[in-house]
Order: C-alpha cells, then structure tokens, then sequence
C-alpha cells in the first residue's frame, strides 16, 4: 500500500509542476520557458523578457486563414499565439473575444496545423469557444521570429511595429 502512495504522490507532485493546471504554474525563476513544440505553455504570464518590442511586422500575418475575417480598419492589432491542446489557451478565449470587441482593437489568432491539430480540429475549437476573430495558421515562422516562448503568447502592433509583448491577460490598458 505503501508504494501505492508515494506512487500517487509522485504523480501528482509532476502534475503540478508542469503547465497542466493554472493553480501550480511554475515561476520563471523555478522552470525555464519551454518552446510550444516541445509541448509547452507560457503559463500564467511567464514569459521572458520582450525580444520582438521596436520590431517592424509586415502582412499578411498568415496565407492560411482557418476562420474568421480580419478587420484591418483597426488601428491596435494583437497577434496572439495558440494551439488547440492548450488548457491556458482554451481559458484565453473569453478574454481574448472580449479584446477583439473593444473599439480600435483587432485580435488576430495564429496556430499551428500539424497531424493532431488539424484544421477540422482548429475549426470545431473555434466554434465551440465561440472565437469571434480572425484565425489563422502561423506558416511564415512568425512564433520564432518574435521570439514566443510557449503558447499562449502575444505581441501587440501599432502600425505594424509591436509596442509589446507578453501573456495575452496581462495586455495594458494604455498600449491598446
């Protein structure tokens, strides 16, 4: 029985030290920021220093729009970087929905198809999330050339120079 235990805690203590639950995100200082190939997350806002701030970003951010329509009108784009398999991406929908509809903000999602995240399985993701933006697939290397960290994962652009970046939640107010 004994074995038993420590079986379970051993378990859940590697649980809780990976991004499978917001409750036990590790800090920076405690797990270095894992890239989203390797099955990483930014969790709970930690990601590393702002690489891509002062950059210039040209159109289109992708060639491959999976649903929605862009609405360039808008003078604050943020790109945010997702994947399907995401629990910290899933619970950003709302926020990020919310964001897209505020006046003067466009929120422009990219993701990665690959064999288990499928175009089908993108589409049925934005449908039951309810996702109201543009969302497209990330096919120019766009998450490395900012240099993102894990998923989820932002840059916000003022006429196509990002002005920061950072966790989608943690957006201020003044850049937008």
């Amino acid at each position: 029985m004994r074995g038993i235990q420590w079986t379970v805690v051993g378990v859940v203590c590697a649980w809780m030290a990976g991004c499978g639950d917001s409750l036990a995100a590790p800090s920076a200082a405690e797990a270095p920021p894992v890239r989203a190939e390797e099955g990483g997350c930014a969790c709970e806002g930690e990601v590393p220093a702002p690489k891509a701030v002062g950059m210039r970003i040209d159109e289109p951010y992708s060639d491959a729009w999976i649903a929605g329509e862009r609405d360039e009108a808008e003078a604050t784009t943020v790109l945010v970087f997702w994947e399907v398999w995401c629990p910290h991406c899933r619970a950003e929908m709302p926020h990020l929905v919310a964001l897209d509809a505020r006046p003067g903000v466009e929120v422009v999602g990219l993701t990665n198809l690959t064999r288990d995240a499928t175009e089908a399985k993108v589409k049925a993701f934005v449908a039951e999330q309810g996702v109201t933006f543009a969302v497209g697939r990330d096919t120019g290397g766009l998450f490395e050339k900012v240099g993102a960290q894990g998923v989820p994962s932002a840059v916000v652009l003022k006429d196509g120079v990002v002005v920061w970046q950072g966790h989608p939640n943690a957006v201020p107010d003044d850049v937008l």
